[in-house]
């Protein structure tokens, strides 16, 4: 049977490389969500220091912090929620 080109195997296996777009794609979230937490917990410790500029009464590092951590946490929302929900 060999001898004649007979043998066939047949191979049920996962597809490799949406598999790994897809873990790619969660630990991309995942770091980005500790980044984001991260400038959040930093910028509402950093608004009780009372040394430096300040802006409207908070200091300047804090609230410049908040300003980039709001909206890009809001995005990254977005593309969880909405995004990956139409796709």
């Amino acid at each position: 049977m060999v001898s004649e080109n007979g043998l066939s195997v047949k191979v049920d296996a996962i597809d490799q490389d949406s598999l790994l777009k897809g873990v790619h794609k969660i630990a991309n979230r995942i770091t980005a969500g500790l980044i984001v937490s991260a400038m959040l917990v930093s910028a509402a410790l950093l608004m009780r220091v009372t040394v430096g500029p300040a802006v409207l009464g908070h200091p300047l590092l804090a609230s410049s912090l908040l300003v980039i951590a709001i909206p890009t946490a809001i995005y990254l929302l977005y593309l969880a929620l909405i995004r990956d929900a139409r796709a």
